[in-house]
């Protein structure tokens, strides 16, 4: 049987929000346990510290979560690994 290329259904009113906060960045820090890819698990994960005694291998995409601020020569070397210049509020967002 062939999947129809058109799909009848009853017709749908409905409205989204210009934006919704689904977290608050402001919280995140440099320095484990609040580092921004220990909550939002990214491609890369973690290593184990004193608060993760297991280590995340990640998700397996290569994405990252959180600027590379370890990587010296980098844009972020030594600096916040979360986004500080293009924020919609406050004063942190997760890098884009």
């Amino acid at each position: 049987m062939a999947s129809p290329t058109t799909w009848e259904s009853s017709l749908w009113n409905f409205s989204t929000a210009e934006y919704i906060a689904i977290d608050d960045f402001e919280g995140y820090t440099s320095d484990s346990p609040n580092r921004i890819f220990q909550a939002w698990i990214d491609g890369i994960g973690y290593s184990t510290d004193e608060f993760f005694p297991v280590e995340n291998p990640g998700n397996g995409t290569g994405a990252a979560v959180g600027h590379d601020i370890w990587t010296a020569g980098g844009p972020h070397f030594g600096r916040t690994i979360v986004e500080t210049a293009m924020v919609h509020g406050g004063s942190e967002t997760r890098p884009p």
